[in-house]
């Protein structure tokens, strides 16, 4: 199976045909678990998501798994609307959910990030991060590929790689690319963030766009930032003049989703360690601490009922 995938590469990496996003599927999946370790009140906090890079042709996307797994399902021919609901159940109830989408298009030489920040969805669109890798000494085996190490700087954090040539893209986990070779693994220097191929295969499905009315476009800095704000206290941020219903919704397992005006809000406070450091965007916790409400005191609510699935 290794050798007919990596043929398969062979044939069609160079290839770079000019297509929508919408019409391109996906050649291979790679699934990554996505671990984080930061400081709350005094505490080492560490999270673990699970993600998914879709590669086509000359085109990748870099997103939540179980948002993949809605995007796989969907693509199945007379799918029936109660198989797909459970599986979009399923991404609602996603705790730890990694809520950026990153498309990397290699032809326009350009990425596109999305997210939702609040009770509105954001994007922005830049050229594809020219991180200046060090080919350094050192091999690793991840997902049975054997890879080379690289380092590199990228936004306030460095960068230790490690990626697989038997994969000839230039793809990788979030915005790690550039390399000549798929990375499958990569973790910064503060031990803050660490990305994990878990599987290597052939695709199944189509790289799709988030189909989202009313996207606000803004500049790289200001969605970061405003990102990063909004995930250190996401219950202050929202404004309470905006918030017209809050629906409090539970699983069979018991699991709760708080969603406002119809949008899954997650507390994501204790887990948010940027990927993208700004130094004018320092937080100082015990500062902020004194002069603001706990995150969920003082909520003004409006409409909020209960709803068990």
């Amino acid at each position: 199976m290794k050798n007919l995938l990596l043929t398969a590469i062979a044939m069609v990496a160079p290839v770079l045909t000019p297509q929508t996003i919408a019409q391109t599927p996906s050649l291979y999946d790679c699934i990554y678990s996505y671990e984080t370790k930061g400081e709350h009140k005094g505490k080492t906090v560490e999270a673990s998501y699970n993600c998914a890079l879709r590669i086509g042709d000359g085109l990748s996307k870099f997103y939540d798994y179980s948002s993949f797994k809605v995007d796989s399902i969907s693509s199945v021919p007379g799918i029936k609307d109660d198989i797909l609901n459970e599986y979009r159940e399923m991404e609602i109830f996603t705790d730890n959910y990694f809520d950026r989408a990153i498309v990397t298009d290699q032809e326009k030489g350009k990425i596109t990030v999305d997210a939702p920040i609040g009770l509105e969805h954001y994007s922005y669109e830049e050229k594809i991060p020219a991180i200046k890798w060090n080919l350094t000494a050192g091999t690793d085996t991840v997902c049975g590929y054997v890879c080379n190490k690289a380092e590199g700087d990228y936004q306030g954090r460095h960068w230790t790689v490690w990626y697989a040539e038997e994969i000839p893209v230039p793809f990788g986990p979030w915005k790690l690319s550039g390399l000549p070779g798929l990375v499958l693994k990569g973790e910064d220097d503060s031990g803050s963030h660490r990305f994990s191929a878990v599987s290597f295969r052939q695709g199944n499905g189509m790289i799709s766009e988030r189909k989202i009315p009313n996207v606000m476009k803004i500049s790289h800095d200001k969605f970061e930032k405003m990102k990063n704000k909004f995930d250190r206290n996401p219950m202050n941020s929202i404004p309470q003049e905006s918030i017209s219903d809050i629906t409090v919704r539970k699983d069979k397992g018991s699991r709760g989703a708080i969603l406002i005006n119809g949008i899954r809000i997650r507390d994501t406070g204790k887990n948010c360690v940027p990927l993208e450091i700004f130094p004018d965007d320092k937080t100082d916790e015990k500062q902020k601490s004194s002069k603001k409400r706990d995150s969920k005191d003082d909520i003004k609510v409006i409409g909020i009922h209960t709803h068990t699935k």
